[in-house]
């Protein structure tokens, strides 16, 4: 099929996140693709992501300028120690994301995208600019839970971030590089996988909490655990019924958490395996 007549296959995007519960139906939304910029698909989904990502710390100063007051670049406002720590949290976790999109990225994000598609698919990952905005406009509906100056508050963020960043990367990291090498393939049950089933989305969920608690407001984190139920919650679901075909899925299965790790497990690693000797490899 020529490329100027393939399916936008930004439309079957928009019905996989939007619509998971409907099921995957390339027919779907096909009114949608005699809209112009819908016949022709010159980009793929994770241009739009990544620059998403790279766009985070200048939309960020931006809008620290517009409501940080006369001299907004001093940091002496209340809300300073959370705007500084999110600002540079929140910027290198884009950083880190393009970097990882070009090392070992997911397969999924280089479907084609129209430009009309591409518009929509920003416009909608404009939520994600949600917490700066909150923080330092309190122009966001709803309570607040904080200021911005409190450390109790500022370093609970700090560790789920930090521990999210850690889950999140390094597991994609290893899934990326186990599937490209392991033959026949099989379930990943080691590493970061030992304790979950679902450690890349156990991290970008701590990621995130901890971006909604910088930015001390309740309507952050509603938005987020809105997404969290409405894509990421289908999408651990499928890939748990596809996995499930392996024949070791069932004691996998009993000793892991399907999304945050088996504490148990875990503590014996961390205050068991790791205190005793290491049996050496061979070679």
């Amino acid at each position: 099929m020529p490329a100027a007549h393939q399916p936008d296959k930004v439309v079957d995007v928009i019905q996989a996140v939007f619509f998971p519960f409907q099921g995957y139906n390339p027919s779907a939304f096909r009114p949608l693709r005699s809209v112009p910029g819908c016949g022709s698909a010159p980009f793929q989904a994770r241009q739009c992501i990544n620059l998403h990502k790279l766009l985070v710390v200048p939309v960020y100063l931006g809008w620290i300028y517009a409501y940080g007051g006369t001299d907004p670049f001093a940091f002496t406002q209340k809300f300073a120690p959370a705007a500084i720590v999110l600002l540079v949290a929140h910027g290198l976790y884009g950083v880190l994301w393009v970097f990882k999109d070009v090392h070992f990225g997911d397969e999924r994000w280089k479907a084609k995208m129209s430009p009309l598609g591409f518009l929509v698919v920003f416009t909608s990952l404009a939520l994600y600019y949600l917490p700066m905005w909150c923080l330092v406009s309190r122009s966001c509906p709803g309570a607040r839970f904080g200021e911005g100056y409190e450390p109790q508050l500022v370093g609970a963020g700090l560790l789920c971030y930090c521990l999210g960043c850690f889950y999140h990367f390094a597991a994609d990291c290893q899934k990326h590089h186990v599937l490209a090498h392991r033959r026949p393939r099989s379930l990943i049950t080691d590493g970061l996988f030992a304790h979950s089933r679902n450690p890349g989305y156990f991290g970008e969920i701590l990621i995130y909490v901890g971006f909604a608690i910088f930015s001390m407001h309740y309507c952050v984190l509603l938005a987020f655990v809105s997404v969290w139920l409405i894509v990421f919650l289908p999408n651990m679901l499928a890939k748990e019924a596809s996995m499930s075909r392996y024949p070791e899925w069932q004691a996998w299965a009993n000793r892991t958490g399907f999304l945050v790790p088996w504490l148990p497990a875990l503590l014996y690693d961390l205050f068991v395996t790791g205190l005793l000797p290491s049996p050496a490899k061979r070679d």
